[in-house]
């Protein structure tokens, strides 16, 4: 799976307004559920200088990697490949709101994102649920040495945001002060 061209063309000018004759290219790419799915330059990897470009695709990412999202709680933790014990398998477990792009496995996603572009995706999530006013759940302690990379970053976010961890049985919640 993962992106997979399916064809490409100038842009004539259908690109986020600008005029055409540019010389950027647009790309429709297949990226699991996103069938059809248009990238210009590559964004995923390549992200060009129109910053209202990139915000538009974080913004759109986000919004197609939250799922469940009328639940009231959000549950995060270290991604674990085939395990219930995996935080998006235990927030469906729960009915909770997870971050996951569709058909793509976390590992797949920050390949074909890369670790900077996968944070400010999720970063952009995990905005959009504190502005809902979503209560927090880590599926481990995030500040732990086996922590996983995002969610030490998480944690980090949210206590930037004012937020702070009360252990909870096996979890840890993150409720504002």
């Amino acid at each position: 799976m993962g992106l997979q061209p399916r064809g490409a063309d100038t842009c004539g000018g259908r690109c986020f307004g600008h005029s055409g004759g540019c010389g950027l290219r647009r790309f429709s790419f297949e990226f699991g559920d996103f069938n059809g799915f248009v990238v210009e330059n590559n964004l995923y990897k390549d992200w060009p200088v129109a910053t209202d470009a990139v915000a538009y695709r974080v913004n759109q990412l986000a919004e197609i990697a939250t799922n469940n999202p009328n639940a009231s709680t959000v549950v995060l933790g270290k991604y674990v490949p085939n395990s219930a014990a995996s935080y998006q398998e235990v927030a469906k477990a729960q009915g909770s709101t997870y971050f996951e792009l569709p058909g793509q496995s976390w590992d797949n996603a920050v390949q074909q994102l890369g670790n900077d572009r996968m944070w400010d995706i999720n970063k952009k999530f995990l905005d959009g649920q504190m502005s809902q006013g979503k209560s927090f759940v880590f599926t481990g302690d995030p500040t732990a040495s086996t922590a996983g990379y995002f969610t030490k970053m998480e944690y980090q976010h949210l206590q930037n945001n004012g937020y702070i961890l009360i252990p909870e049985g096996g979890a840890y919640r993150a409720i504002r002060k």
